[in-house]
């Protein structure tokens, strides 16, 4: 069984820290992932003396142990113990994910400096969950809400999965939104720069994307796949001879 190297990194996509020159023995490490590319998984491996704690803050990932597939998404904690082989069975782009390791004391010694009992009370209850819960749904790195937990991993199957057609209803909150104005020269600009002509409303799609890295907000490197449908002639500004009347 592979044991897991603590490695300790500060950069774009991965920064871990150790707090124990700060004081605080019990964390050997403390880890923020953002992964900007898509990675193989890991591999099936223990941190020996130490319980594992992930976060998902994004992403869609599945956490292999014993055995056993487990759903890990947005909002979602996945604790591992000390001699419990895992793995994470994909890094897609995108991932975002805390990650804390918690040395279990050894001895006399005690957590963050607690009395005795509380510090036992804790590595106790830390080391001793009697099930795994799944949360029902999914809450996004920017989003807020409630979530039913469970568990029973079969029934967040059927009730989140597609297949069983369960009714859902969303509130959404748009931060960004476009205009008449900028759906139309999206319109113009698709029809200027790639000669596909859209419908009006079609054209929504990329007037959003041209706002959004107009904004900052994606890269213009990334690329991003925008989708739209809809005839030209649907578009009224288009003569009975199939001319599109345009001031491109």
């Amino acid at each position: 069984m592979l044991v897991d190297a603590n490695v300790y990194v500060d950069g774009k996509e991965r920064r871990t820290l150790d707090l124990r020159p700060d004081g605080v023995t019990c964390i050997p490490l403390l880890g923020l992932s953002n992964f900007q590319s898509v990675r193989t998984g890991t591999e099936e491996h223990v941190h020996p003396g130490c319980v594992e704690i992930s976060l998902c803050l994004r992403g869609n990932l599945m956490f292999e142990s014993l055995g056993e597939s487990y759903p890990f998404l947005p909002g979602m904690v996945f604790v591992s113990q000390p001699a419990e082989p895992h793995r994470m069975r994909n890094n897609p782009k995108g991932l975002m994910l805390n990650r804390i390791l918690f040395k279990i004391p050894q001895g006399d010694e005690t957590v963050l400096g607690l009395p005795p009992a509380e510090s036992r009370w804790l590595v106790r209850e830390l080391t001793h969950f009697p099930v795994r819960l799944f949360p029902v749904g999914r809450l996004d790195y920017d989003s807020e809400g409630l979530l039913l937990l469970t568990n029973d991993g079969d029934l967040m199957n059927r009730l989140l999965h597609p297949s069983f057609e369960i009714p859902k209803s969303y509130l959404t909150k748009v931060s960004n939104s476009v205009t008449d104005d900028e759906i139309l020269d999206a319109q113009k600009y698709l029809a200027r720069t790639e000669g596909i002509g859209v419908e009006p409303a079609s054209a929504a799609s990329i007037a959003g994307l041209r706002k959004l890295v107009a904004n900052g907000e994606i890269d213009k490197g990334e690329r991003v796949v925008c989708v739209v449908t809809g005839h030209v002639l649907k578009d009224p500004n288009v003569s009975s001879t199939g001319y599109y009347v345009c001031t491109c």
